[in-house]
């Protein structure tokens, strides 16, 4: 039940980490409500040095691994 939990908590701060970089993209590149895309990115930034890496990389699907 452990490992269920951390898969699950781990694709949510992944969703989170994309929704953050998304949304500071979104502002850059429209201009328009710059300045909570730069509190997006920032928190980004701090998430980032807070999580462990693999809560915001995710590993290729087997699908899409290069071939050996």
């Amino acid at each position: 039940m452990q490992g269920t939990v951390d898969v699950f908590l781990t694709s949510d701060q992944n969703r989170r980490n994309q929704h953050n970089l998304t949304f500071a993209a979104l502002t850059e590149t429209y201009g328009h409500l710059r300045a909570m895309g730069e509190t997006a990115r920032r928190c980004l930034v701090r998430l980032r040095e807070l999580w462990p890496p693999e809560t915001y990389t995710m590993p290729l699907y087997p699908a899409f691994q290069p071939a050996t």
